[in-house]
C-alpha cells in the first residue's frame, strides 16, 4: 500500500519543521547551548539520596545586586540553561501546597512560611519533605559548563507514641496532641524566621496494647518543643523534656521519636517516663518496651 501524496507532504512538513527525521520525535533535540544548571538531593552525611525522594525543583535566579529577575520549575535531573545575568541562584524541593512563598524585589525579600490549619485556632500544616539549596556563581569556575545545586532537607519530622493513655484517662477514644513551638518561616538564604506556630498531627490508637501513636510528620527544625496531650479540650498532660531534664529537639533531615509511657503515671511529676532517640529520616526506632 503506498503513502498518499497528502501524507507524503505532512511527513515533508514535519521534516522541515524539526530539520530532523529520528525513530523518535525527541531524539531530534539537542542539548541547551551555553552553561547549563541542575539540582542534586543529599542527606545531611553528604549521601547522596536516591531517585524518587525529590519529585520537583524550582530556581530562583537573582543578579548581583540580589535583585529578582526569573525563575523556573524543573523536573530532578533535568538541566536547564543557566541565564547569564544569574549571581544567586535558590533552590527548593517538593515544594507543595503546605507553604506559600512570598516575593519581593531582592533576595532578603524572599520567604517560604507555612501555611495555618485554620483560621480559628492557628497551627500550622506540615511543610511535607521540603529540600533547600543555594549557591553564588561567582564561587563556581567559569569553564564549569554544568553548574550542580546540592540541596540538602530543611525541615526534620517528628513521631510520637504514648503508652497507657487510655488506662490513665479512662477513655477510649477523643485524644489528640498538639506539638510546638518551633518558627514558621525560612528565608531564600536558609535562615529561620517568623511567628512561632504549634502542629496537630493525626494520631490514634494502633494494634499494640493501650497504644496511641502520631505517625512521623514534617516540621520546621527548633529546641524546646514540647507536646500537649489532650481528651477532647481538656489538658491531660504537658511534656516540655525527657525524663532525663534534657529537651526535645528536632534537627533537619533527622527523626524525632518521642516515647510517652503513662503506665505508672498517676498524675502530677513523676513516674511519667519521656525517652527521646533521634534516628535518620525515614527509620523509626525500636523501643525496648515493644
Amino acid at each position: 500500500m503506498g503513502i498518499s501524496p497528502r501524507l507524503l507532504s505532512l511527513l515533508l512538513i514535519a521534516v522541515t519543521a524539526t530539520g530532523c527525521m529520528k525513530e523518535k520525535y525527541t531524539d531530534c533535540f539537542e542539548e541547551p547551548a551555553g552553561r547549563l544548571v541542575t539540582v542534586s538531593a543529599y542527606a545531611g552525611t553528604g549521601e547522596e539520596l536516591p531517585a524518587g525522594i525529590l519529585t520537583s525543583v524550582h530556581l530562583y535566579y537573582f543578579d548581583e545586586q540580589e535583585i529578582f529577575f526569573s525563575s523556573i520549575q524543573t523536573e530532578p535531573g533535568e538541566r536547564v540553561p543557566l541565564p547569564d545575568e544569574a549571581y544567586h541562584i535558590i533552590a527548593w524541593g517538593n515544594l507543595g501546597g503546605n507553604v506559600e512563598i512570598h516575593s519581593g524585589e531582592s533576595l532578603r525579600e524572599f520567604t517560604l512560611t507555612l501555611k495555618g490549619e485554620t483560621r480559628a485556632a492557628y497551627h500550622a500544616q506540615s511543610p511535607g519533605d521540603i529540600f533547600h539549596g543555594m549557591i553564588i556563581l561567582e564561587d563556581i569556575p567559569e569553564e564549569t559548563t554544568e553548574v550542580v545545586i546540592p540541596i540538602y532537607r530543611k525541615v526534620g519530622s517528628l513521631t510520637v507514641t504514648i503508652k497507657g493513655l487510655q488506662t490513665y484517662t479512662g477513655f477510649t477514644d477523643g485524644f489528640s496532641v498538639v506539638v510546638g513551638e518551633t518558627l514558621s518561616r525560612i528565608a531564600f538564604d536558609g535562615t529561620l524566621g517568623g511567628e512561632k506556630v504549634s502542629y496537630r498531627p493525626e494520631g490514634g490508637f494502633t494494634d499494640a496494647a493501650d497504644t496511641w501513636y502520631v505517625a512521623p510528620f514534617s516540621l520546621i527544625p527548633g529546641e524546646g518543643v514540647a507536646i500537649d496531650i489532650y481528651h477532647d479540650t481538656s489538658l491531660v498532660a504537658s511534656i516540655e523534656a525527657q525524663s532525663s531534664g534534657e529537651t526535645i529537639t528536632v534537627r533537619e533531615g533527622e527523626l524525632t521519636n518521642v516515647l510517652i509511657d503513662m503506665t505508672r503515671w498517676q498524675g502530677g511529676s513523676g513516674n511519667l517516663r519521656v525517652s527521646v532517640a533521634l534516628t535518620p529520616w525515614g527509620t523509626e526506632a525500636a523501643w525496648k518496651d515493644f
